[in-house]
């Protein structure tokens, strides 16, 4: 089992690996990361975010935190070519490959685990965000194996089996690190999926095996201290461009071209899931008919 979680970090790094260096800057996005970074490790302030002269509030601190280490690590400093910005990318699909890879192994054995993860990689979608410096593939990553861990606690319950105590920990460490990487998206997403299966099952009484009080604790260690720090440093107004003007309009309506009416990711949903998505489909249609009698089922519809 260990072996396929390797083949599937391989596998993933092999989808990923061409075109790395080749490929220009992307999108507009791609370009202001990479910029923010690079003056970060040119100016040695690791607090603040900045795009040549103007404040970048608009996402924390983590991405530009793990490129900068990236960076590092090249030993050409803030020379670095943009491919060298992109392997924190290209290590989140990874990662997530293995996490989904770990996933459908606990919850529907190894065969099926194995299939997840390598279709996982090969799909259209993490085959262009694993080659973009942004923070799209690491994120994926935290959400993965937080909604992994949250999955075999959900699970454990259901069986009346112990949780593994390493569960509960993963999950917490998972979601503070996400929001590290884009605010509240991980979180969110966990707390949906947790809200969905109280709904099915009228029940909430597994949260108790999530350890609440400890896990909360831990996401304000990883959190707080940078939180403080930028707070500080801003005056409060990496809050108001993070919270108020970034997440908040993007809510209340589309910015940046991204705003499409209802059912854009339906209709665009076999693109992105490209070759693989009539067979989801299938198997979500196969999975409503059955998730009654099923808890895996529920969980992942659920998700």
């Amino acid at each position: 089992m260990n072996r396929n979680y390797i083949l599937l970090f391989l596998f993933s790094i092999v989808m990923t690996v061409s075109g790395l260096a080749s490929l220009p800057p992307v999108d507009r996005d791609e370009s202001r990361f990479v910029q923010a970074t690079k003056q970060m490790v040119e100016t040695g302030d690791y607090v603040d975010i900045r795009l040549q002269d103007v404040t970048r509030y608009k996402k924390p601190i983590g991405i530009y935190w793990l490129q900068s280490a990236a960076v590092a690590l090249s030993g050409e400093g803030a020379a670095a070519p943009i491919w060298v910005y992109r392997l924190v990318s290209m290590l989140g699909i990874a990662i997530a490959v293995v996490g989904i890879g770990w996933t459908g192994t606990k919850l529907f054995g190894a065969n099926a685990g194995l299939a997840a993860g390598l279709m996982m990689a090969a799909i259209f979608a993490t085959a262009f965000e694993g080659r973009d410096a942004k923070t799209d593939a690491m994120l994926l990553a935290c959400c993965v194996i937080a909604q992994g861990a949250l999955a075999q606690v959900y699970m454990a319950a259901k069986r009346n089996e112990p949780v593994p105590g390493h569960l509960p920990w993963i999950f917490w460490i998972a979601q503070g690190l996400g929001i590290l990487i884009k605010g509240p998206v991980s979180p969110l997403l966990s707390l949906l999926t947790a809200a969905a299966l109280i709904a099915f099952d009228r029940d909430w009484r597994w949260l108790l095996k999530m350890k609440l009080v400890r896990g909360v604790g831990i996401v304000l260690f990883i959190v707080l201290p940078w939180l403080v720090l930028i707070t500080w440093k801003s005056g409060g107004a990496f809050f108001q461009e993070a919270v108020g003007k970034d997440m908040l309009n993007k809510v209340a309506q589309g910015e940046e071209s991204h705003g499409l009416p209802p059912g854009f990711y339906m209709l665009t949903y076999s693109l992105f899931m490209w070759p693989f998505g009539l067979i989801a489909v299938g198997a979500g249609l196969q999975a409503i008919n059955r998730f009654w009698d099923d808890p895996r089922l529920r969980f992942c519809l659920a998700w």
